[in-house]
């Protein structure tokens, strides 16, 4: 799957639209638009308004901002490195635990208390 700034980039340059043109219509920074277009995400604000940034991007581009913004969130999601299935049964059993003993110990402190 590309990545949505690239994606973003290929549409602009095929329809001949300069990235100073785009900043000045949709009033997003090109230092920001670079950034999106070179799927640098790091380099810009939380991704609440990436997502903002992406949407106008995509209607300035008439583009569905709903595929965009999709792209975006699984463009994030292939970054992230799977959980371990050890990890994920510890966390399992430690929960399982947990709720075992939660009944006993309120039984003690209420014959405790009492």
């Amino acid at each position: 799957m590309e990545p949505p700034g690239k994606f973003l980039k290929n549409e602009r340059e095929r329809r001949n639209i300069s990235l100073e043109e785009v900043s000045y219509f949709t009033k997003i920074k090109q230092g920001h638009l670079k950034a999106i277009e070179e799927d640098r995400y790091e380099l810009l604000p939380p991704a609440l308004y990436v997502k903002g940034y992406l949407n106008v991007y995509a209607k300035y581009l008439n583009l569905d901002p709903k595929d965009i913004i999709s792209q975006y969130e699984n463009y994030l999601k292939s970054l992230m490195p799977p959980v371990p299935i050890e990890a994920e049964k510890k966390l399992f059993l430690r929960r399982k635990r947990i709720r075992t003993w939660l009944p006993l110990f309120s039984i003690f402190l209420w014959l405790f208390c009492s």
